[in-house]
């Protein structure tokens, strides 16, 4: 009887971490190719804070990115809460409370779609690293909060890619 109960405890034990620590998703599009690919599977941890440069996994219906039945993206952080995210400068690249973002993570152009926005305090500025194939915080200019996501719809920061497609 002592295996079951010590399987039950390791059971709950993996549950827990599942639940509050750590996870694995699949990347459902292309937006942050060529450094994540449509079909990789990575590990999120659900404790980290949230800087700029993460990389982070959004609920994406909650964050309104997507729609049919991908329910989590992969985006970047390019701006925190009280930061002012603009594009672009005379030289095309963005700009970060007024200084230019050096970005070599990118495909493409910084962006084709004009912004200046300042980010409430609890929201981020996500785009995906495949600029011009990506739905992020640009498609969400028109809509309440012009473009800022709320903390609180993402899920978690990538670690790792465990799995390459």
């Amino acid at each position: 009887m002592k295996w079951l109960w010590r399987i039950g405890v390791v059971l709950l034990a993996l549950f827990a971490l599942q639940t509050f620590v750590l996870s694995t998703f699949v990347v459902a599009n292309i937006s942050m190719s060529p450094n994540f690919r449509d079909g990789d599977i990575v590990l999120v941890s659900k404790i980290a804070s949230t800087e700029r440069g993460d990389i982070v996994v959004v609920d994406g219906k909650q964050g309104l990115f997507t729609t049919g039945d991908v329910q989590y993206v992969i985006k970047r952080v390019i701006a925190v809460g009280g930061d002012r995210i603009a594009c672009c400068d005379s030289t095309g690249k963005l700009l970060l409370n007024g200084k230019a973002l050096h970005e070599p993570y990118i495909n493409g152009k910084p962006s084709t779609i004009s912004f200046d926005i300042t980010l409430p305090e609890g929201s981020l500025w996500l785009m995906g690293d495949n600029r011009a194939k990506s739905m992020d915080s640009r498609d969400l200019l028109g809509l309440p909060g012009g473009g800022a996501v709320l903390e609180k719809h993402v899920v978690g920061e990538v670690m790792w890619v465990l799995w390459r497609k």
